[in-house]
Formats: structure tokens, sequence, C-alpha cells
């Protein structure tokens, strides 16, 4: 019971984290002599990586003008083009500073939190929190959780919200790795810091050896924070909003991407030691991209069946390595998928490949993955659905359904469908 009542008090707290600091501290405060886990709490003012005064820093990009490409929904709308700004790129050393390797936030020696911001614009709708590290926060204070690891001496730190997630480890964290040879020479024997996560998923593994380049490697827990001597932090070149907050949705101005940081992360498997060694014997040239988890299921039989009379092969990517994931995507000629971390592949797509994905009408001009398709030259395409989630949450986790003559009209609407549907297959065929 008490601890019900505790989580209750914190959830108001969280609430009115800008409105209510310092009650805020006041009762977390009373709530810790009470409860060992509450004591755990602070309220801490708040101000964005990018105002920082108080560490050193250099820039290792200047701001540039790139463009974010909406999805396209054949029947409902065309992709439009928005131009954005990107952020300019610095790296930062903050001493005797506390990290998570779940959080783009590090709270720095003073007290005050530094929170990687997604790009430069009104940032209200945006919710930074992540599950051990930053619990909430507003524009001027924010709530932290310290649970205690380790001291580290110096690392430089390549984690950030949403690291053990395919998606943001390979598109926000492992392409800061471009920069670590233009640091200075004094941080170039600083060991990497990275969430343990890395070590538990084949494909993640591969691209952290692909990086480290000799340099040591210092695993971090996730549930825990570690203070650090002297962390060197790098700004992602490339950022989405890792949640919003309830009743608000991304528009295309949300999502940051360099196309030199893409061809940086294509080069990465575009090698002799990458995918290139691997036999593409076995490789499908029309691909599912299946789902094997019960999140977000939906009606994956049927549309398998009426996948499978095309001559799609149904792969599931979780088994398979880095380097197998990118070859299987370039040599693909078809892919077709749910909307989700498995379509982060498309940056290793030939120019041409024909790709359907589908998802959520909630989530808006959610355009991730339609700009990674135009940068690389393939044509994605679009269908979507009403699901009646209300927040960002509902929408992680809802199942749904799958329109497949919407699907089949989709693949259809392509140059070369309608050869897809009079074909005979056989098997072998296009294999």
């Amino acid at each position: 019971m008490g601890r019900k009542v505790g989580n209750s008090i914190r959830c108001k707290l969280y609430s009115k984290v800008d409105a209510f600091g310092p009650i805020s501290k006041r009762v977390l405060s009373i709530l810790g002599r009470i409860n060992r886990n509450l004591g755990r709490y602070r309220v801490v003012p708040v101000c964005w990586m990018d105002e920082g005064k108080s560490f050193k820093s250099d820039r290792l990009r200047e701001k540039a003008v790139g463009f974010s490409h909406t999805p396209c929904v054949p029947e409902v709308a065309k992709s439009r083009s928005v131009q954005v700004t990107v952020p300019e790129i610095f790296w930062r050393s903050l001493r005797n500073a506390y990290v998570n390797p779940g959080s783009s936030s590090v709270l720095a020696e003073g007290g005050v939190l530094h929170i990687e911001r997604s790009g430069r614009g009104p940032q209200g709708e945006f919710d930074y929190r992540s599950e051990s590290f930053l619990r909430s926060h507003g524009n001027s204070q924010g709530i932290v959780k310290l649970e205690e690891g380790e001291v580290v001496e110096k690392g430089v730190f390549l984690g950030g919200n949403g690291s053990a997630n395919y998606y943001h480890w390979m598109v926000e964290v492992l392409s800061r790795a471009e920069f670590l040879d233009e640091l200075p020479a004094e941080y170039g024997e600083y060991p990497l810091l990275v969430s343990n996560a890395v070590e538990k998923y084949r494909s993640f593994k591969d691209g952290l050896d692909c990086v480290s380049k000799g340099r040591d490697v210092i695993y971090l827990n996730p549930r825990k924070s570690y203070l650090v001597g002297d962390v060197v932090y790098i700004d992602a070149a490339n950022n989405l909003p890792i949640n919003m907050r309830d009743g608000t949705h991304m528009n295309a101005e949300d999502f940051i991407f360099r196309e030199e940081s893409i061809r940086y992360l294509r080069g990465l498997c575009f090698s002799d030691t990458g995918f290139l060694s691997i036999d593409d014997a076995s490789f499908p040239k029309r691909v599912f991209l299946a789902r094997s988890e019960e999140r977000r299921s939906f009606n994956q039989a049927e549309v398998e069946s009426l996948l499978s009379g095309y001559g799609f092969v149904s792969v599931y990517l979780d088994s398979m390595s880095l380097f197998e994931q990118a070859k299987l995507f370039s040599e693909a000629e078809w892919i077709v998928g749910p909307t989700g971390a498995a379509w982060t592949n498309i940056i290793f797509a030939k120019p041409g490949a024909r790709c359907v994905c589908w998802m959520a009408k909630e989530l808006g001009d959610f355009s991730a993955f339609s700009t990674l398709a135009r940068l690389v030259g393939a044509d994605l395409r679009y269908l979507t659905f009403e699901t009646g989630a209300e927040s960002m949450h509902d929408l992680y986790v809802g199942s749904y359904e799958v329109d497949c003559r919407l699907l089949n009209r989709t693949l259809m609407s392509f140059d070369g469908g309608k050869e897809l549907m009079s074909e005979v297959v056989e098997a072998g065929v296009q294999k």
C-alpha cells in the first residue's frame, strides 16, 4: 500500500516538475526517509546540451541544410520534402559527470542535467525520459534516479535514448563513431562506454567491432548510472524524438539526418571485412520482414499467404548478423513488412528497390524510413491504418490488422507490380 501511495505521489510530481520544483524536492526528501528507493530520486535543474557553457568543447561539423521526406501513401498522399536545419555537431568533455547508457542526458558536476535535444526548435512536445535515469523533465527542471554503479576514470560515451533498439543504436549512437578519429589526441586512448545490451545482440556487437579500432570497451548496465571522471560526449549526427507527449504527433521537421552520416554507416558494411565477404547464394530477391514477437501482433499468416504467392520469402532478422542483414537488403529487389527497427537496414538497400511498409495513422508524418529510403534511392511506399491509440505506448504494443486487398493494390502500384500477379511462381523462382 505504501509503495502505491509513493508511486502515485511521485507521478504527480513528475507531471508538474517545472512548476513545483522546490515542492518536489521537499516531498522527495521526505519520501526518501520513508523509502530508500524513493531516496534515490533528485530534482535537478535542466540545461540543453548545446547551451551548456561549463565544459570544454569544440565543433566537429557546421550547421547544414537537409531535407526530411514524408511517407508516400499511394492512395492518400504523395511524399512531401521538407527543408530542415541540421544542427552543428560538437564534442564535449564533462568532468565528474553521471551517465547512463540508456539516456541522452548527462548529470554534470554541480548537479545540472544536460539533455541532448532533437533539433533546435520548440521542445514542448518531446519527451526525453529514460527508464532508469531521467524519469521526468520540463524545460527547467528534471527528476533523475541515481542507482550508482562503479566509478569510471574516463571514456567516450556511445549511448543514448533507445540505444537498446536497433534503429537508435545504428543511426543515432553508432554513427557518432565517425568522429572518433577527429577528437583531440588526448582522447585517443579513451575507452568506449556502451550499454551491455550491445553484448546481447549479434548485430549490435558487429557494428561496435567495426568502429572500436583497438580501443578498449567498457560495458555499462542500463539500470545503473556511472560517475565518470572525464566523459567525452559527441552530438548525434542524426536524430528523431525518442517519444512524444500524449496528444501530440510527429512532424517531418522533427527528423534530422546528415547524408554523409548515412554514407558512413553504409561504408561500415560495404567492405571486404563486411558483407562483401558473405556468399549471397541464399539471399532471396523478394523479402517479407516477418515478426517473431507478440508485441504489435497482426494477421501475419494472412499476409504471408498473399506474399508467398508472389515468391516472397519470410525472413526473421533478429537471428542474423549485421552483415547478413545488410547483404539481404542490398540484394533484395522487393522488401515488404511492418514499420519497426528492421527497416533501419534500408540504409543498405539498392537504388530502385521496391519497398512496402505499413504503419498506424496515429504516427503522423513519421519520416525516418521514408527519408533514409530517399537518401539511398529506394522506392518506399506506405499503407496506413487506424488503431485508436491515444499514446505512443499504445502504438508500440497494440495489435492491428493489415488490409490485404490494400497491400495487394500497393504492390501493383509499382512499375513491375503487375508482373508479380501474372507470374506463375514455381519452386526456386526468384528465391
